[in-house]
């Protein structure tokens, strides 16, 4: 069973443990899902790290707008040609609530064409859901995922800058400044994809246009979708030409409803971080874990938001659900509720997109990738979708490079966007 399968699977077990949506009792189902998006200076969310510097501590702080940037340092390791920075910056909770958030922006070394550089907002594949795991901390060194070896986060958004971009990258909420991380929490992961674009414009030593691109992959991917959704009610002011999303976690429910059948599984790295996450985020989730834990699960599941993903496979390979949980998943209207507010693909968005999805996908199956696209075309939105014949989740960035950057290239051009729908 892939990763996010077991996280739907977990997630069902979690919200039906704690009685949420009961079917049999007559009563209505809750609709109203809460966040604990509590201030980041309270004890619960700002943990010490040793690995992460005062940078990263916005205690205490005053309420922002959200994007506006709050403080940037320059970033050591940038290749050869561009230049980088460290920033934070003030984003919004699901709940509205005000929150910082960290980043990198990483820029060619040189001066900007007329008009200034383009911006690329990029949104990172998962690292984990500590604090220590932000990007930003430090994008010269190994991204820390076991499946990719010998990569940096530089290496990953180097050819958008050898493009041309001034490249920002959120850290997303919870990875270098406090959390909790909202991990596949659509909407919120959104806002700091839209509001780094924002902040970026504020560094003094960037020329920058108005030119505003997206991209992300798997969780990132999600969070790309999202924000292409969200652009023109929470960021109106930028102008984003165009979202590219490759292998994105956007359809939850389907995920969940494809799935939940098959009993097989072999790693719990990626649900373990995920339930974990969604643990802090949701309390109803948080409510389940009481009842459906064993003893021992209640123990080793918090590595999920101390340590980072490579640390996570480690700890949890060859481990199965039943050695974690009590209880075995069942359908429930409040978690399908939940996990259609995180799938993308339901709100018509006016920002053309790219999908691009590997047909060897074993992480985010190649079907969920499919059902979103299909609802979004069914919305009358403007999607190239393309598929990429025994690629795998990783190995599609690869195969879907010069496609994405010839279709992001366009949007800068002002050529039309194409569409398979």
């Amino acid at each position: 069973m892939t990763q996010l399968r077991v996280f739907s699977l977990l997630v069902v077990a979690a919200l039906l443990a704690a009685g949420c949506g009961n079917d049999d009792d007559g009563s209505e189902p809750t609709q109203e899902v809460t966040t604990r998006a509590a201030d980041q200076c309270d004890d619960a969310n700002l943990t010490e790290d040793p690995l992460v510097p005062e940078f990263y501590d916005p205690c205490p702080y005053d309420a922002g707008t959200p994007g506006a940037l709050v403080a940037h340092e320059d970033a050591d390791g940038a290749p050869r040609g561009t230049k980088a920075w460290r920033i934070t910056y003030h984003s919004t909770t699901v709940e509205g609530g005000d929150e910082v958030v960290s980043g990198l922006v990483v820029a060619p070394d040189g001066d900007a064409p007329s008009g200034g550089f383009p911006v690329l907002s990029f949104a990172h594949p998962t690292t984990g859901a500590a604090r220590q795991c932000a990007p930003s901390l430090r994008p010269d060194r190994d991204i820390g995922d076991p499946s990719i070896t010998e990569v940096t986060f530089f290496d990953l958004v180097a050819p958008f800058v050898d493009d041309g971009f001034a490249v920002v990258a959120t850290d997303y909420r919870g990875l270098g400044a406090p959390g909790p991380h909202p991990y596949l929490v659509g909407e919120w992961e959104a806002n700091n994809v839209l509001d780094a674009a924002r902040a970026v414009r504020q560094l003094p030593e960037l020329t920058l246009s108005d030119q505003t691109l997206i991209y992300g992959h798997s969780q990132g991917g999600q969070a790309a979708a999202f924000a292409a959704q969200q652009a023109a009610e929470y960021a109106p002011e930028l102008n984003v030409l165009g979202s590219a999303q490759l292998a994105p976690a956007a359809e939850l429910k389907a995920l969940m409803k494809a799935e939940l059948d098959d009993p097989a599984l072999d790693d719990l790295g990626l649900s373990v971080i995920a339930v974990r996450a969604w643990q802090e985020v949701y309390p109803e989730a948080a409510r389940a874990f009481d009842a459906l834990l064993t003893d021992s699960g209640s123990k080793e599941i918090e590595i999920g938001t101390e340590e980072c993903l490579e640390a996570v496979y480690d700890a949890f390979t060859g481990k199965t659900v039943d050695e974690l949980f009590t209880a075995d998943p069942l359908q429930s209207d409040t978690l399908v509720d939940l996990l259609d507010r995180n799938s993308a693909g339901n709100t018509k968005t006016a920002i053309p997109m790219f999908v691009g999805q590997g047909t060897a996908d074993d992480i985010v199956l190649p079907k969920t990738t499919t059902d979103y696209v299909d609802q979004a075309c069914s919305l009358g939105d403007t999607v190239e979708f393309k598929r990429y014949d025994g690629a795998t989740h990783d190995t599609v960035v690869l195969e879907a490079a010069n496609d994405v950057h010839k279709w992001l290239d366009d949007r800068l051009k002002g050529s039309s966007a194409p569409s398979t729908c």
